[in-house]
């Protein structure tokens, strides 16, 4: 029955004037069945590989801001310790001046102790410095250790300024703020420059991931590129099969239906007129049983040709609907014209399809032109009587009406 049905489809109800089918029409329709399956299965192969395509390339992305934003965080953690050690260089140094009588910055002291000291407790737990968040929770043990051992410098730093120092007291001063070996200032010194080095070395890495990251995106998105085209194309192919026959390699049945359909679209909004030609050939079968399917394979296909060269390239459509049977839209033209060229075509076939020696190939042609009422079964159903007629009639004859 699904057999009969594809049959019936394929010749396009010509089943009513005894038309018998190849079997060939039967195996183009489970070829295409085929090539569909097929298509799936490469379709979810490319559109799997594409979505992986798309996700390394989101997970290149996705690693670019997380080292953007640790690149950030770096250079927020360099100005601060800079800021800090600048604060806290100056506060140590007016702190000396003041012990040994100039009494000139000393107000500015405390400001900028305190100052260091919120910079230094936003660095530990997180939070904004000028502007720019800083989260801590990716600070190492090593940052950790050093930054607390930099508050405990400020704040004994802090601790020593509260003392009211007179100039007697310069010695045990300078013993608090180990002056003489200078370890404030060296520890300060040696923190930021280790903060600097860390910095230009997770820089250097950084950068180095960042040219490589480029690369792979512009590798994969090229082979995205790729993977689309390719499906595209598949798509476009199997799809061109499914209007296309396989034989004679002009439009089938299908794509005679979507035209028909654009014309009667066209004549409803524009009354353009329009003319369907119809014919088969004469004894197609005897041909078939006496000489072969071979040689009535190459009747289809000369056929073919002759025809294509005698209607208006781009505004005559050429259809192979059945076995032997063929559709010729005529856009803009007269019943009389269109009856004047299926008069040409049955000449030219007779006169030029010479495929079997001694004999005669001839077409009977049915021609109707559109009329108001009409649809897309109606006009079929006109033409193919038409034709039924001219075949009646003695056949190698044109019927039109």
């Amino acid at each position: 029955m699904a057999a009969a049905g594809v049959v019936e489809d394929f010749v396009g109800g010509s089943a009513n004037r005894n038309f018998i089918p190849s079997l060939r029409a039967i195996n183009c329709q489970d070829s295409l069945q085929r090539e569909f399956a097929q298509l799936k299965s490469r379709k979810f192969i490319y559109v799997l590989l594409i979505a992986l395509n798309a996700l390394i390339i989101l997970s290149f992305f996705s690693l670019s801001l997380y080292e953007n934003n640790y690149l950030q965080q770096k250079r927020i953690l360099m100005y601060a310790m800079k800021d800090i050690q600048i604060k806290t260089t100056n506060a140590h140094l007016w702190l000396e001046e003041y012990l040994h009588g100039d009494r000139k910055e000393f107000s500015k002291i405390d400001l900028n102790l305190n100052q260091s000291l919120k910079m230094i407790d936003v660095l530990i737990h997180g939070g904004t410095i000028e502007g720019f968040y800083y989260s801590a929770k990716n600070n190492s043990t090593q940052l950790e250790a050093r930054l607390a051992g930099i508050r405990i410098l400020i704040v004994k730093l802090k601790k020593a300024k509260s003392i009211r120092l007179e100039a007697k007291d310069i010695i045990a001063s300078d013993v608090i703020f180990d002056l003489k070996n200078d370890s404030f200032l060296d520890n300060l010194d040696k923190f930021g420059r280790d903060t600097v080095e860390q910095f230009k070395k997770s820089y250097i890495v950084y950068k180095y991931i960042k040219y490589m990251m480029y690369l792979f995106v512009v590798i994969f998105v090229l082979v995205g590129l790729y993977l689309v085209s390719l499906l595209k194309k598949e798509v476009y192919d199997t799809t061109q099969d499914l209007y296309i026959d396989e034989l004679t390699k002009i439009k089938n049945l299908r794509a005679y239906k979507k035209e028909i359909a654009f014309l009667f679209n066209r004549y409803d909004r524009y009354k353009s007129l329009f003319c369907i030609i119809m014919f088969d050939i004469d004894n197609f079968k005897d041909i078939n049983d006496t000489y072969g399917h071979s040689v009535g394979d190459k009747v289809l296909i000369g056929l073919t040709e002759i025809v294509k060269s005698n209607i208006r390239q781009g505004l005559d459509k050429f259809f192979r609907v059945g076995g032997e049977e063929f559709v010729v839209l005529c856009t803009d033209v007269t019943l009389n014209e269109g009856t004047m060229l299926s008069e040409k075509l049955k000449n030219t076939i007779k006169r030029e399809l010479k495929i079997i020696e001694g004999r005669d190939i001839t077409v009977s042609v049915g021609v109707t032109q559109v009329k108001s009422q009409d649809n897309a079964e109606s006009i079929y159903r006109r033409v193919d009587a038409n034709l039924y007629r001219a075949k009646e009639n003695g056949k190698d004859r044109v019927f039109g009406g």
